[in-house]
């Protein structure tokens, strides 16, 4: 079985071949030897029976009649045009200079001596006609052949490693055979495997290697031979093994060692520091960012306040009916980028980001046509809806300008995915400051002085998310950090669109089904006695928990982006420390967020209105949302790291069974048959979270995370692989 090209073996050393040389550009090569040799001697016999046969030049100038004279002489005559195919300036490598007596010299150009060699003539071909690596193996003169020969194909991953053995169809495992943890990729074996790592420790602190873990390797010639390309080291104690070299103890020894590994459950504190540190590096700018993103709907209805009251409500319907048939599904799709790119990232497959980005950009702007045109016909739907039909005119009209902001979206969502997976999130943050500023200035422009009023908020929103796009995209095709990742637009991004569905729809169904059951409980709002108050606080209290839930948010996505990355890596306890050191992060913010919930319950009533019946409603529900808050941000947890996962289609199942089957049902039982007004609404609201939570941290007790690690293994090398032979 070939391993390698042919084209490969063939260049030369310094262009990162075998340096073997083809049969072609030899055959040439000696066929120009004549040339060199009819003009530095033509008075030999031969040179003058050439003469007499062609006329003085020997023919050289005229190839094709010498040709029919003579196929011999005729093809070497022809050997300029030959090698003109393939850019070879034959004739100008020929140097005719002036000697002192009169005389002419002619020269070699391509060597130093300046006399004709063959080699000269077929390096200079192959070189200009055969493939050449970036990667140029530095050959040792001190080893044997065979093992400079080994290390060049290491450094190339042409070896039979269980990633290319996939790659050909032969294997359908990708896990080390020593450790059976991680992907068998070409930098796995000499760099990742805990086995390899034990082995260089051991080298370097100058210990005897154990027989039963190393075999047959020299590490004597590890300083001149291996140290260039150890970070794409791989294969060779699999070679050993194949040849009848390694230790029987070796299977054994791994095993145990993995075991071991597995049933420990302990960690430093080092380690916990470290893990705590990263996450709050992630979740501090996520926070922000969270932040900013949801003022920016805010601030696009507070100009529209000032319109009246008409636009106002026609905003505030617009801009709930965007959240549920758009924006939702956009945050949804774009989540799957979450397992996709954190798991690529953590295998350090890292231009599979940059196509999985392209991929999502297809999918959620083909997702966006058809939402598009239920966007622009939302008035009528809302009419349908049994909603007012002049506030529906209104959130109509709202909605049709709010058609831009939709594609923004789809592409914004997978920026700040793409980036995120990397824990680049300081640049994403910049940029939703940026945009929420320039936000402020556009929306002023186009309510107040461009005439559009009410539309003018909407265009200005869209406006603010195609800034902070272009913003994102020129970071990401410019910048240092994102060369590995961003390879540039690729054709297999087109590839593979139903293995991204896989995730992205029960992505979607997971989010949507969370947030359209928010949104029902306004609706129910609206059919207890005295609906203007009971919808008024209800919408009150849903705002104050949309803000205080960014934060938890924000500890969500930094814990399915840390999930993602050490499952990725291979690395399970990592991520099953990531969820314990966010598991007591958002415990900690929940009671403290609760806590301020509790004891400003009584002002923030003020913040909306002045009637005391109001304020003492708001400071009732305060002491729900603060229980609702702690809960929240527990299960947004577990739900970060069901997406880290990827395990979208659980997540979707429990969410539909925590809202529909336990808090809706639960929600109309509290409000109308014990008539408990708004407050059982949001009992119900708190039963689908502690459900959602509950079933949520079981399935997390209850998880195998070295077998989620192999799993995340295998779907990274699944789509790398389907998109390598697409």
């Amino acid at each position: 079985m070939a391993w390698v090209a042919w084209e490969k073996i063939l260049a030369s050393k310094e262009r990162g071949g075998l340096g073997v040389g083809s049969l072609k550009a030899q055959n040439i090569a000696l066929m120009g030897k004549w040339w060199w040799r009819f003009r530095t001697q033509p008075d030999s016999i031969w040179a003058l029976v050439i003469q007499a046969i062609h006329g003085s030049e020997g023919g050289l100038a005229r190839p094709k009649a010498v040709r029919r004279r003579s196929s011999c002489w005729g093809s070497i005559a022809c050997l300029p045009s030959v090698l003109e195919k393939d850019q070879v300036p034959f004739l100008t490598f020929f140097q005719n200079s002036l000697n002192l007596d009169g005389s002419y010299k002619w020269s070699w150009s391509l060597d130093h001596s300046g006399v004709y060699t063959v080699s000269s003539l077929r390096k200079d071909i192959d070189n200009r006609t055969l493939p050449h690596s970036d990667a140029v193996w530095n050959w040792n003169p001190l080893v044997p052949g065979k093992v400079n020969i080994l290390a060049w194909r290491v450094s190339h991953g042409r070896l039979p490693c269980m990633v290319n053995l996939y790659k050909i169809g032969i294997s359908s495992s990708y896990l080390c055979q020593m450790c059976h943890e991680a992907t068998e990729s070409v930098d796995h074996i000499f760099v990742g495997c805990p086995i390899s790592k034990d082995a260089w420790a051991q080298e370097q602190q100058g210990s005897p290697l154990k027989p039963n873990l190393w075999l047959k390797i020299d590490f004597g010639f590890r300083v001149s031979l291996f140290d260039p390309v150890l970070v794409v080291s791989q294969r060779v104690t699999r070679t050993m093994e194949e040849e009848g070299l390694a230790s029987p103890l070796l299977s054994n020894h791994v095993n145990q060692e993995s075991e071991k590994r597995a049933r420990s459950y302990s960690y430093t504190k080092d380690e916990i520091l470290t893990e705590f540190k990263k996450q709050l590096y992630l979740a501090g700018p996520l926070i922000t960012i969270n932040l900013l993103i949801c003022g920016l709907s805010m601030i696009s209805v507070m100009f529209v306040g000032h319109l009246g009251e008409l636009a106002l409500s026609g905003a505030s319907m617009a801009t709930s009916f965007a959240s549920v048939t758009g924006t939702s599904l956009m945050i949804g799709m774009g989540s799957a980028l979450d397992t996709f790119c954190g798991q690529s990232y953590g295998a350090k497959q890292y231009h599979m980001l940059g196509i999985h980005m392209q991929r999502a950009m297809i999918v959620l702007l083909s997702v966006s046509i058809p939402l598009a045109f239920i966007w622009a016909n939302a008035g009528s739907l809302l009419v349908l809806l049994g909603q007012d039909p002049e506030i529906s005119a209104e959130a109509g009209l709202y909605a049709r300008f709010m058609i831009p902001s939709l594609f923004a979206n789809a592409l914004l969502q997978c920026h700040v995915r793409f980036l995120q997976s990397q824990n680049n999130v300081v640049p994403m943050m910049l940029s939703t400051g940026i945009t929420t500023l320039v936000h402020v200035l556009v929306c002023w422009i186009m309510v107040f002085k461009s005439g559009l009023g009410s539309r003018g908020a909407a265009l200005a929103n869209a406006v603010s998310l195609w800034v902070n796009v272009l913003l994102l995209a020129i970071y990401v095709r410019v910048s240092p950090s994102c060369k590995k990742t961003w390879t540039g637009f690729s054709k297999e991004a087109f590839s593979n669109i139903p293995t991204f569905l896989k995730l992205a729809v029960p992505s979607a169904v997971m989010v949507c089904l969370e947030i359209w059951s928010f949104e029902m409980m306004v609706l129910l709002s609206g059919l207890l006695p005295n609906p203007q108050l009971e919808t008024s606080v209800l919408s009150i209290s849903l705002n104050t928990c949309s803000m205080i839930y960014m934060i938890p948010l924000g500890l969500s996505s930094a814990t399915s982006v840390r999930v993602s990355n050490e499952l990725g890596a291979g690395r399970a306890q990592a991520a099953r420390l990531a969820i314990r050191v966010a598991m007591v992060a958002v415990v900690t913010e929940g009671v403290l967020g609760s806590m301020v919930l509790i004891f400003g319950r009584k002002l923030w009533g003020y913040c909306y209105s002045n009637e005391e019946e109001v304020v003492t409603y708001i400071a009732q529900m305060m002491l729900l949302i603060a229980g609702s808050h702690f809960v929240d941000g527990i299960q947004s947890v577990l739900s970060g790291a069901v997406r880290g996962s990827g395990r979208q289609k659980v997540g979707a199942i429990v969410n539909l069974g925590a809202y529909y089957l336990i808090g809706i049902p639960l929600a109309i039982l509290f409000a109308f048959v014990l008539h408990m007004g708004g407050k059982g609404l949001w009992y119900g609201i708190i039963a689908a979270l502690f459900a959602q939570a509950f079933f949520l941290y079981v399935l997390t007790l209850c998880t195998n995370w070295e077998k989620e690690a192999k799993k995340a293994n295998q779907r990274v090398y699944e789509s790398m692989v389907h998109d390598e032979v697409s």
